[in-house]
């Protein structure tokens, strides 16, 4: 593990090991290894060794001082354990975890997460920001006090729900922004389970859909304003399709053409 040739562990000193150990960790762990003697406690520190090729390993030390009767350390036994596999898929853990943060903070959408149970335990900067809440308002169940009254019960049953079933939540509903004005949101989270198959968390995601619902209002307003125009004009109005058939007659159309049941016309012009 310290890359000493075989057979030759007896030739190297305490000062050999140091030359060894990482520059940027050797402070820190012959600052353990002080403490450890000086409150003749054992001492245990995970640390960087560079090899002769320039390669560098990650080791887990254990070590334990022997005393004589004036409480002067005299030896030092002590074991170390190579976790450098262990160290580059934390290391790579934490540099994912870091992208996915700084993706959650670049993006306008709401990205937060939840315990296993549901509750909220982590501040969630997206949706301090987005709704003004701060961590004390919103940590548990207090998000959902941002949720439009009228939406709120609902949001509750189903968030129970889906955290019970480990199921996908889906829901539209408004949301408080900071300013207070409600706005109209698509949400959508998962579970993430362990190696075990158990809930880690849940991850879910607000996304803004308000310009569409206002589109789609809009739409519905033009047609209900067209269709209007339709039955309260007293012309004959009607719609047929390339083989003739009857499709659609306004009520003018109806009361000029004297049909009572529009159903029970024949429809073939």
């Amino acid at each position: 593990m310290l890359d000493y040739r075989p057979g030759t562990l007896a030739e190297y000193t305490y000062e050999d090991w140091e030359r060894r150990v990482h520059p940027d960790d050797l402070a820190r762990v012959t600052a353990t290894i002080d403490l450890a003697m000086a409150t003749q406690t054992d001492y245990s520190s995970e640390y960087r060794v560079i090899w002769e090729d320039g390669s560098i390993h990650w080791l887990d030390g254990f070590g334990r001082f022997y005393y004589n009767s004036d409480g002067l350390a005299i030896r030092m036994t002590g074991l170390a354990k190579d976790i450098t596999d262990r160290k580059q898929a934390e290391l790579a853990l934490a540099d994912s975890e870091c992208r996915y943060r700084a993706l959650i903070e670049a993006t306008t959408q709401i990205v937060w997460s939840t315990r296993a149970d549901g509750h909220t335990i982590r501040e969630q900067p997206g949706w301090g920001a987005f709704t003004g809440q701060s961590f004390a308002e919103y940590r548990g169940w207090g998000w959902l006090e941002a949720i439009h009254p009228n939406d709120r019960a609902r949001t509750d049953e189903l968030w129970i729900a889906a955290v019970a079933n480990l199921t996908t939540y889906e829901i539209e509903h408004r949301l408080r922004r900071h300013d207070g004005e409600y706005r109209y949101m698509n949400v959508r989270a998962v579970p993430i389970l362990a190696e075990d198959g158990s809930v880690r968390e849940w991850v879910g995601i607000h996304m803004d859909i308000t310009d569409r619902k206002l589109d789609e209002e809009n739409l519905r307003r033009s047609e209900e304003f067209n269709r209007r125009i339709l039955e309260n004009n007293r012309d004959c109005i009607k719609v047929i399709d390339l083989e003739g058939r009857l499709l659609y007659m306004n009520d003018g159309g109806k009361k000029l053409m004297e049909i009572g049941n529009f159903a029970a016309v024949y429809r073939t012009l």
